[in-house]
């Protein structure tokens, strides 16, 4: 935001050879934005003759006070204000296996990097004939930008915490969904129907297609495919539709997701010590509830419950991290690489689709 604020400029004379710059008093100005603090500026009150080098030295003054009103314009923007929750004893129960899902999301990314990468060198033979070279070479060149692009960070990052969610509690939303079907089905009098396996399916299905659909619009290549289906003809579509998802995915994986997983982790890590004294204190907490002689039997039975969860997340705490650091180690030697072979796998796959004709 530009604050309307009414500024003096001082000028630079030059007199018979000698730079004459203003002797400067300090005024403050008030901008009419409530978002501008009150900033101080120079207003110009005569001249000094000074040696002609202090030229440099006023246009660094201005250049000051400029960078002081837009920080004093800036200043007042609200900011996030995040704090960590490792002395809550709900996020210090589910620390461990916490934990554990970012380990193993750094692990399974790397691995997935690396498949993408080793196979990307063949895949130009995938693809049947031998032109339309200069076609499939700007949609591997845009497909390899999408993957580095925020709004296709953004939509995969979304992709990845649906099928997170849709994996771990398939089974509950399809149970309801085939008895919601299984019971139109017999209130319709068939017998010997059972619709579980094939709901469960088509839902794992249904969302997997439409998570794709979500995840191509925000890769340019798939659009230049589109725009370009009926030169390429139906049975090379499919194939460079895919091909243009997994270089979009290795280039995400390498140049995002990699660093993402690594300081999502090492966050983790950090937290342990706090982690592991409010598992102590909600353990103590339970212990000194359940002591207390105006609890109910039921109360005291909640309470051992919660004292056993308590105990097994603190058993299994340090487990959790000595994996997550094995997992962090070398890990920037591990990014390196993995970005290194994506681009000769990258390179390699281009020279093969310059093989081609135009």
């Amino acid at each position: 935001m530009i604050c309307p604020i009414r500024r003096c400029w001082c000028e630079v004379l030059i007199q018979d050879g000698i730079v004459a710059v203003p002797q400067v008093s300090l005024v403050t100005v008030v901008a009419p934005v409530s978002d501008c603090q009150p900033l101080t500026v120079p207003r110009c009150t005569g001249y000094a003759p000074m040696m002609s080098r202090l030229p440099t030295r006023c246009f660094f003054l201005v250049l000051g006070l400029g960078l002081v009103w837009v920080v004093g314009c800036a200043g007042k923007q609200a900011q996030p204000t995040l704090v960590s929750s490792a002395d809550a004893s709900g996020y210090a129960q589910g620390f461990p296996e916490e934990i554990e899902r970012q380990s193993a999301l750094l692990a399974d990314d790397k691995a997935e990097a690396q498949r993408l990468s080793s196979e990307l060198p063949a895949r130009a033979a995938e693809i049947k004939g031998n032109d339309h070279g200069a076609l499939l070479l700007e949609i591997v060149e845009q497909a390899d930008a999408a993957g580095r692009a925020q709004s296709f960070a953004a939509a995969r990052d979304e992709v990845r915490l649906i099928k997170g969610f849709a994996h771990e509690e398939r089974g509950p939303i399809a149970a309801r969904v085939s008895g919601a079907a299984q019971q139109k089905i017999t209130d319709a009098q068939c017998a010997n129907v059972d619709v579980s396996g094939v709901v469960g399916y088509a839902l794992k299905d249904g969302i997997d297609k439409q998570l794709e659909k979500r995840l191509r619009a925000h890769n340019e290549a798939q659009l230049l495919i589109e725009r370009h289906k009926t030169t390429l003809g139906p049975g090379v579509v499919t194939v460079v539709q895919k091909l243009a998802d997994d270089v979009a995915l290795a280039s995400y994986l390498v140049n995002v997701a990699l660093p993402q997983d690594r300081d999502a982790l090492q966050q983790r890590v950090d937290e342990q010590g706090k982690v592991a004294s409010t598992l102590e204190d909600a353990i103590d907490n339970e212990q000194t509830y359940y002591k207390d002689p105006a609890r109910t039997e039921p109360e005291r039975r909640a309470s051992e419950d919660r004292t056993v969860a308590l105990t097994k997340s603190q058993t299994l705490l340090d487990p959790a991290v000595a994996h997550a650091h094995a997992e962090l180690k070398e890990i920037e030697k591990q990014i390196e690489l993995a970005r290194s072979d994506y681009e000769k796998a990258l390179d390699a796959l281009q020279a093969a689709l310059k093989q081609r004709t135009p």
